[in-house]
Order: C-alpha cells, then structure tokens, then sequence
C-alpha cells in the first residue's frame, strides 16, 4: 500500500472517530443563557403604595386579577412604622431588615390573580412563590398552563403551601416551588390563588442552568463544488516548511507528498443543477510530514445536504490551488 492510500485510509478513519458526530441538529446550535427572571412586579415593588400597612384596591402590575381585591400592604421591617399591623409579617417574603420599605400582597376576598410569560430559552425554569398567615392560617397555591389564560393545559401540577395562623407561627413565610420545561417564544401562565387570611409575595419564574437559547444559523455560501481523487506515486516535492493560519490558530508544517486530486465538479440535487464556477480551479492536497497541534473545536456545518453538529479532530490535508494538465493524450 502507498503512503498515499495510507494516509487517505487514514483520513477516513480519523473522520469516523475523531470527527465524531454530535447528533444532527434539529435545531440551530444553542447556547446556555445566564439566568433571567421571566416574572414582571413579582415581589409587588413596582407599585409603590403611600401607606403603611393596608392599600386596599391597589394596583397590581403585570398581573391580572379575576377574584378578590388586592391590597398591597407597606412594611418596613420588625419594630418599625408598620409594627402596629401585628396580625400579618413585618418584613416581607424577602426578609428585609428593619427600616427597609418593602410591600406584600393581601387580599379583601378569595384572590385569583395570573400572570403570563415567554420564556428567552428553551429548557428549565424555576417557579417559585412564597405564603404567609394573619389571623388565620389556610392553604395557597399556584400552578404553570400553557398559553395566556389558567385555562389552558396545565404544565406543572398544583403547588400548595400550608400556612398555619398568625399566632401558630403563620407570620413566617413558607416557599413553595416547582420547576417546569418551557420552549424559548411560547406563552406560558402563573395562575396563583389563596384566600383571605393568607399573604402572597416573591413570585419568581427563573431560568436556570441548561436553558439554552438557539443562535441563527449561517447560509450556506454560494461556492465552487470539488470530486476529489486519491494520488498514486507524488515523490518530487522537496522539503516544504510553511507557516499556516487559519480560524482554529497557526502553525509551522512541513509538507510531504500529495494524497489527493480534487476537481471541480458539476452536482445535480434535489432537481437543481449547480454549475462549475470556474472549470480551471483545481487543487491538490498534501499530507503533513510534521503535523500542525490544534485543538479540537465543537462547530455546526452547513451545507447543500443540511447541517451536523460535528467537532474538529488533527489536522490532515494541507490543499493548494492547482493546475492540471492530462499526460499520455
């Protein structure tokens, strides 16, 4: 066997097993997302009430109300202006220290509230909402739906949170928690409810490690299409020592025989011809003597035939524009 059929032989195998295929994509190559709370006012800071304590029929931004009245109560923190409201938490779910101004809902009535959101990734996401008693206890809960209405298929299971009385030890906040998988784009609905004695605050829905979020894809370029040919003999080149950059780094090669032959060519697919650019440009490839260290990289290929997630292995051919000249005719 000659050193050319060799190094092709070897070539191939290396494409099999260090070109591995990573799966064919798909969807375009993704990218993990730093994490990003998707909620809009989920701590009810945005609407900043004038008194401390009760604010009856307070505004609630980003979330809609469908039964009961909010009432958004201002705390300041233990021993505060606040402290006089002893029957409900003087900090809210975020545990602020005394002197901070914080806010937490209540409500006049049974509340139904939602909230509906769009995820920036595809992956999971953490939902999280916190409850807490005044003269009595109860039970709150929220759950994740498909869609903007709570009337849409439910995507989590309900998430309940048992709060006892206020004097029971009901002033303390109690987190409830689930995590849901969402699709980066669709619309997705919190729908959270608790009755009157019960106080709701720090709802979150988090995106967390694994989100991945898809990065367009590049066209694929308009180029010259090559059928490549194996080389017998290829003995009279000297030493070559070259200096090669490229997008994975550079380095100094030595040069030894050339391995192939490549055309350009005509390809038919799909129906579609595509027609040589230019008929004289041709080249060939040669075989390193001294191998160029490069590191492995993980990349997308396109082409005509569709895109792979592929990733780099060493370095094989080294391929010079060529001309060509038929011998023996």
């Amino acid at each position: 066997m000659t050193h050319a059929k060799k190094t092709i032989r070897q070539l191939l195998l290396a494409s099999a097993a260090g070109a591995v295929a990573l799966g064919t994509a798909a969807t375009a190559f993704a990218q993990t997302t730093s994490a990003t709370e998707l909620l809009v006012n989920g701590g009810f800071e945005q609407d900043v009430r004038p008194n401390y304590g009760n604010n009856v029929n307070s505004p609630t931004t980003g979330w809609t109300v469908t039964s009961g009245r909010p009432n958004l109560v201002r705390v300041d923190g233990p021993g505060g202006q606040a402290a006089w409201y002893t029957n409900a938490p003087a900090s809210d779910a975020s545990n602020s220290p005394a002197g901070v101004d914080r806010q937490y809902l209540d409500g006049q009535g049974y509340i139904r509230m939602f909230q509906t959101f769009q995820s920036n990734c595809t992956g999971p996401v953490r939902i999280e909402g916190s409850f807490s008693g005044r003269e009595g206890g109860g039970r709150g809960s929220f759950r994740v739906f498909r869609g903007t209405q709570p009337s849409g298929a439910p995507l989590s299971s309900q998430v309940s949170v048992s709060v006892p009385s206020h004097r029971e030890g009901g002033g303390q906040w109690r987190t409830g928690s689930t995590t849901v998988n969402v699709t980066q784009g669709e619309s997705y609905t919190l729908a959270v409810e608790f009755p009157d004695r019960l106080n709701f605050d720090e709802a979150s829905a988090m995106t967390q490690r694994g989100c991945q979020v898809p990065v367009p894809r590049l066209p694929v370029p308009d180029g010259e299409h090559f059928q490549c040919y194996m080389l017998r003999k290829g003995d009279k080149l000297k030493r070559e020592e070259i200096l090669v950059r490229d997008q994975f780094g550079e380095n100094k090669v030595v040069l030894a025989t050339p391995a192939m032959l490549c055309n350009p060519a005509e390809k038919v697919h799909d129906g579609k011809t595509f027609k040589m650019k230019d008929k004289e440009r041709h080249l060939v490839c040669y075989t390193y003597e001294k191998r160029p260290d490069v590191r492995s990289q993980a990349l997308e290929v396109g082409t005509q035939f569709g895109y792979d997630e592929v990733s780099s292995a060493r370095a094989e051919l080294f391929c010079a524009p060529a001309s060509k000249r038929h011998l023996g005719r």
